[in-house]
């Protein structure tokens, strides 16, 4: 392979299981062969953050430097207990340049550290990752499309309801300042905040220059039942009913946006269900 070009990477399958001493020797010796990079496997996802970084230090220490920093090291978690983005993350900080992730955490049994997930909190700790993160959610997107395997409504950063807001309180303080209740803006890996419980509403702004035109071109929508201007020039609420939000229908919102002028912000839907019993 290196007669090739190629780099050679060793990856020591389930050697979160074996002695260290056990584990120097190999890593040791995929070096003296030639590898170029050795990887940690926690083949079965029993790593914690605590047991990671002492793994990863004793490796550093008996393995890396002993070898005069000859070999780079990289981590491969899987999500048996829910830890493997956290032992990535882990792993990363005290060494591991190379960690393996997979798109949207799709793995063998309960999956691999998720490449979305990865990436945002590197980016968030100062370490320039090389993903052009606006890109995420659409590869996301087409890899559970391919992958015929759905994503949890819940999922971090890429599930659908990952920016969504139901609390009142969390509703207030995110019109008042986004970062309030969201660790990031949601516009950097390509997707927009929406609202399911208060004021069934959709937030735009409009062209005030052109406030009385827009007003009447949204009037003639048959979905939107009320259009409250906020004051000053922080935009224009509508109000939209629907039966559930599964029958939330997305092309109320293509109707709003093809009006000239608007501009929609965040979205916001109230239920029959939830107007009978909160409202």
């Amino acid at each position: 392979a290196k007669d090739h070009g190629l780099k050679v990477n060793w990856v020591s399958e389930d050697c979160t299981r074996a002695k260290l001493d056990h584990i120097f020797n190999v890593f040791n010796t995929a070096i003296d062969t030639g590898a170029d990079r050795i990887i940690i496997g926690d083949t079965v996802g029993i790593l914690t953050p605590y047991s990671t970084k002492f793994l990863v230090n004793q490796i550093m220490e008996n393995v890396i430097r002993k070898n005069k920093k000859k070999a780079d090291i990289g981590i491969h978690c899987h999500d048996d207990f829910g830890l493997a983005t956290c032992n990535t993350i882990v792993g990363v900080f005290e060494g591991c340049i190379y960690p393996h992730t997979c798109v949207n955490g799709y793995g063998e049994r309960a999956g691999n550290a998720a490449l979305e997930e990865v990436v945002l909190i590197l980016e968030r700790n100062g370490i320039d990752t090389g993903i052009k993160m606006d890109k995420l959610m659409e590869l996301s997107e087409i890899t559970e499309k391919y992958f015929s395997q759905p994503l949890a409504l819940n999922k971090a950063i890429v599930g659908r309801y990952a920016f969504s807001h139901e609390s009142g309180l969390h509703i207030a303080g995110i019109l008042a300042h986004p970062l309030s209740y969201e660790p990031i803006n949601p516009k950097i890996i390509g997707r927009r905040r929406k609202f399911y419980l208060g004021k069934g509403t959709v937030k735009i702004e409009p062209d005030f220059k052109r406030i009385k035109e827009i007003c009447a071109a949204l009037s003639k929508i048959e979905e939107v039942t009320d259009i409250w201007r906020l004051s000053g020039d922080c935009g224009i609420f509508l109000k939209v009913e629907i039966d559930s939000i599964e029958k939330f229908n997305p092309l109320i919102e293509t109707k709003i946006s093809q009006i000239d002028g608007i501009s929609i912000k965040e979205t916001c839907f109230i239920t029959q269900e939830i107007k009978s019993k909160f409202l």
